[in-house]
C-alpha cells in the first residue's frame, strides 16, 4: 500500500486524516471489491523480486462507481468529524479529475518505488494497462 499511497500522499492523507489512517484506508479499500484501488485494478510491477511499481485502472464508465465506493467505504473508516472535510475533497477531487471519453481505461494511480526507478516498472504497466484496454475494447 506504501507505493498507492505515494502516488497522491497529500490527498490520501487530507481525505483520511494523516498518514496512518491514509495506509489503514487504502489497506482496506484494496481487499474491498469496487473501490477505485481494489485488487481488481491494481497491477503491481517487480524487480529484482521487489515491488518496484503499482497502477490502478479501469474503465472510465466505471469512475464514478469506483470513486462512491471508495467514499463509502471512507466514511465508514475516519471519524465522523472528518466526514465535512472528505466530501469536500471528494466533490473537489472530482472537479478537478479529467472527463475522458467512455470509450478509455483510466488511469487512476501510477507510482514507483524511488529507488527501482528508471528500471522500466512503469513502462511495463502501461504497456499492460495498454494492452488490457485493447482487449476490452477501449
Amino acid at each position: 500500500m506504501p507505493l498507492l499511497h505515494a502516488s497522491a500522499a497529500t490527498e490520501y492523507d487530507r481525505f483520511a486524516g494523516g498518514r496512518e489512517r491514509a495506509l489503514r484506508l487504502l489497506e482496506r479499500a484494496f481487499v474491498t471489491p469496487g473501490t477505485s484501488a481494489s485488487a481488481e485494478v491494481v497491477t503491481v510491477a517487480e524487480v529484482e523480486g521487489r515491488v518496484a511499481a503499482v497502477l490502478a485502472a479501469f474503465p472510465v464508465q466505471e469512475t464514478a462507481d469506483r470513486a462512491a465506493a471508495f467514499l463509502r467505504l471512507s466514511l465508514r473508516t475516519v471519524p465522523v468529524w472528518r466526514w465535512p472535510g472528505a466530501l469536500w475533497l471528494y466533490r473537489a477531487s472530482a472537479r478537478a479529475t479529467p472527463s475522458p471519453p467512455n470509450s478509455a481505461l483510466y488511469v487512476d494511480s501510477l507510482a514507483t518505488a524511488p529507488e527501482l526507478r528508471r528500471r522500466g516498472a512503469a513502462r511495463a504497466l502501461l504497456a499492460d494497462a495498454e494492452r488490457s484496454a485493447r482487449e476490452l475494447g477501449l
